[in-house]
């Protein structure tokens, strides 16, 4: 087996020597590139084997001569070739691709030294970035293969948050349930040791099912390729399991979990359990977790319309859910109508889907997948949710935290919202995406640090509009002047507002002028004034010319 794993590496070694060769001798003939062949999917991994990419400097005939904003690319261009070997002839390395007017390129190495390859190249002094072809995923939806299945997750805008975050490693989310099933590969090394109080052990295994359902819905791992994806995918788990096999527990074993879960260094705790007595003993462990900034949610309970697993009593308070400090949480159906059986109280602080008829939530289930109902449900995306905005604001309180995911819910319902709320959906629901783009820092960011113009001939005016962009759903005010130029361009407007919902533009305008031919200079600057200061500049360059041609597309029109 050695053997002929050497023979293997040898062999193509031979074949890139020969490539290599073939490219430095013939290069001025044939083009020193492979002809990629069409490729069914990236390879699994961090980057593509056997390439690297390197970029540069252009210099002012690479940027004026070559086409910005291609999108074919002709290698039989003569042109082309001529700067595929010379680049070549410089690298020492085939090349795959080359956009010369971007100072880009992409070439062949021996597969296994992608890295070193790279290394060698950024010595050189021309290169200003040299590394491996990474590989990128959509960062939408995962590759689960039944997230489809999930439409909870689009109900409360989770690809929105998963385009920032899946969550941070450093947060622990505390499943206070039946146990999780410690086996299922949607947790894999990410369960903490956890307890068992109902059979007094260290091996909280989930023997009801309820507990794994409600930790997959938090946590299963995303883009692994198998089963569904929870809201907080990369978040650690505390197991512990309060509840037996038939899903009941004592408020004493509950409270000492709400306990162990707070000094454990659990960030959330999940309690999708409750019953219908206050107690004093409850009511001072979860206490005791808000003193430590431990954010709670808890189910508002199944108990609208009362039932024997209710003692027959309509609508009753529901407990840990009651609790002040505690985020209650209701459930809704797919189509955001409250969910008929649950909890509606004064107490109660959002709501988010739980399913209702045949529309379930799915999620992990002890040796695989399977579907529930229940507050227990909404709860856990609650739970997700919280712990997404920790991932950026990690030393919020749970107030502050229970705040954002209220002040960014959905008003949906036929129940009007009386100061903001109402007994049913509290203060909404859910919508994880807005959450978690309020609690990503603001930021201000222009579309380019550097603009060309050109002016000439009969053309003495152009504008261009470069985005203002903040990633942040919290509002960034800004002003822009500038600073040198006067004499040929405008800034427009000189204030404004961008969030990442609403983003802003700065229109720069070169002209109108009879400006002598020539380049000329100058320098924009754009501040941010609120909530904090910063200050980007954009050197703008224009370029008058003696006359300018335009080229346009010819028209065609389908018969």
């Amino acid at each position: 087996m050695r053997s002929t794993g050497r023979v293997g590496r040898q062999t193509a070694l031979a074949v890139f020597i020969i490539v290599l060769l073939a490219g430095r001798l013939v290069g001025a003939i044939f083009p020193p590139f492979a002809a990629a062949a069409p490729v069914a999917a990236l390879p699994a991994g961090r980057f593509v084997p056997g390439e690297v990419v390197i970029s540069w400097q252009p210099v002012e005939e690479e940027r004026w001569r070559a086409t910005p904003g291609r999108l074919t690319v002709d290698r039989s261009d003569p042109a082309w070739q001529r700067a595929a070997a010379q680049l070549a002839g410089r690298v020492g390395l085939p090349v795959l691709d080359l956009a010369p007017e971007y100072g880009m390129a992409r070439l062949a190495v021996v597969p296994g030294q992608e890295e070193a390859t790279a290394a060698r190249l950024a010595a050189l002094p021309w290169i200003a970035h040299a590394g491996p072809n990474y590989i990128a995923q959509a960062a939408g939806y995962p590759n689960d293969p039944r997230i489809g299945e999930q439409w909870h997750m689009r109900r409360i805008a989770a690809p929105a948050a998963w385009d920032l975050t899946f969550g941070s490693y450093s947060i622990v989310v505390a499943v206070i349930d039946t146990g999780v099933d410690l086996s299922h590969p949607e947790f894999a090394g990410r369960l903490l040791p956890g307890y068992d109080y109902v059979n007094g052990d260290d091996y909280p295994n989930d023997d009801n099912g309820h507990g794994t359902h409600i930790a997959g819905l938090i946590a299963a791992a995303a883009n692994n390729g198998i089963g569904v994806a929870g809201l907080a995918a990369n978040v650690k788990l505390l197991p512990l399991k309060v509840l037996d096999g038939r899903g009941n527990g004592s408020y004493y074993d509950i409270a000492f979990g709400i306990r162990r879960a707070a000094d454990g260094g659990a960030q959330v705790i999940n309690l999708s359990l409750g019953g219908l007595s206050a107690d004093d003993t409850l009511k001072s462990a979860v206490d005791y977790a808000l003193a430590r900034n431990v954010f709670i949610a808890a189910a508002a309970g199944n108990c609208a319309q009362d039932g024997p697993a209710c003692f027959y009593q309509f609508n009753p308070d529901f407990y840990p859910a009651a609790y002040s400090g505690v985020v209650a949480v209701a459930a809704s159906d797919r189509f955001d109508n409250w969910a008929p059986y649950s909890g509606y109280k004064s107490y109660i602080a959002l709501a988010a889907p739980g399913g209702a008829g045949s529309d379930l939530i799915l999620s992990t289930v002890p040796g695989g997948y399977g579907q529930k109902l229940g507050t227990s449900m909404a709860t856990a995306q609650v739970s997700a949710a919280a712990a997404l905005v920790l991932t950026y604001r990690p030393t919020a309180t749970p107030d502050q935290v229970a705040q954002i995911l209220k002040d960014t819910a959905d008003k949906v319902g036929p129940y009007t919202y009386i100061a903001g709320r109402n007994d049913w959906f509290g203060a909404g629901r859910l919508n994880a995406g807005r959450a978690v783009r309020w609690a990503y820092p603001p930021s201000l960011q222009t579309s380019a640090t550097s603009y060309r113009f050109l002016l000439g001939g009969s053309l003495d005016q152009t504008r261009a509009v470069l985005p203002i962009r903040n990633d942040s759903d919290q509002p960034v005010t800004w002003q822009a002047a500038e600073v040198t130029g006067a004499s040929w361009l405008n800034v427009m407007p000189g204030r404004g507002v961008t969030t990442y919902s609403a983003p802003d533009a700065l229109i720069l305008q070169a002209g109108p002028t009879a400006l002598s031919p020539g380049e000329y200079d100058a320098v924009v600057r754009v501040q941010a004034l609120s909530p904090f200061s910063s200050t980007q500049s954009i050197f703008v360059t224009l370029k008058v010319a003696d006359q300018v041609q335009r080229h346009f597309l010819p028209l065609t029109t389908r018969r």
